[in-house]
């Protein structure tokens, strides 16, 4: 978007690909969506529909017991527009045709001001990018915006987890909450296990 009004623009990425990125998936809403429907090409458009579950796949939150049974369901209104789709294939359709504006393996750690207000980015390996603006897109540890606060703007929480995913090849073997929207079954001692299905509406398309 932004090369498209003439600004040179350029993404520095600590992962080394496409692939290499945490987490599983995004809930983007009508405004995500709308924004990304006016301002990428009607094909990678057209790719992100295809790799996505729509808002069918988040009408509800559930609570299950041990034995994955309901205890609680919270209604969700999702917009008619709203999709949910993996890391993974958003990243990789967005950054098709980006080959000279996106640099992997670039692990920011300090920022300089100039004399003349422009900034120098440093990274790991010992090299800098010298540019007029430099924004913060690195998650909410962000060292950018720590630097501009001076201190920490994010805090760790006493809890500890392990995510996966796996293919379902038959879908009589999940709980039929998770068919409406995410759920949590919970287990005695606290212990609980956060269940979601993807289902997107055919297999993942990336425009060429």
């Amino acid at each position: 978007t932004l090369r498209g009004f003439g600004v040179d623009v350029h993404v520095y990425d600590r992962d080394v690909d496409l692939e290499c990125t945490g987490s599983y998936r995004l809930h983007l809403d009508s405004n995500a969506t709308d924004v990304l429907r006016r301002r990428i090409s009607p094909e990678a458009y057209r790719a992100l529909l295809a790799s996505a579950s729509g808002p069918e796949m988040f009408r509800q939150v559930s609570v299950l017991d041990q034995s994955m049974r309901q205890l609680v369901r919270i209604p969700n209104i999702a917009g008619e527009d709203d999709m949910l789709i993996g890391r993974i294939p958003l990243r990789t359709i967005l950054a098709v045709g980006l080959d000279d504006v996106v640099h992997f393996g670039c692990e920011f750690t300090d920022f300089t001001v100039e004399d003349d207000d422009t900034v120098t980015a440093h990274f790991a390996d010992g090299s800098t990018v010298h540019a007029d603006v430099l924004v913060a897109a690195d998650g909410a540890g962000s060292p950018i915006t720590a630097t501009l606060a001076g201190k920490a703007t994010a805090e760790e929480l006493p809890l500890h987890g392990l995510s996966g995913r796996t293919p379902v090849t038959d879908r009589s073997l999940l709980p039929s909450a998770v068919g409406s929207g995410p759920a949590f079954a919970i287990g005695p001692k606290g212990l609980a296990v956060f269940l979601s299905f993807h289902d997107p509406r055919t297999s993942v398309v990336v425009p060429t």
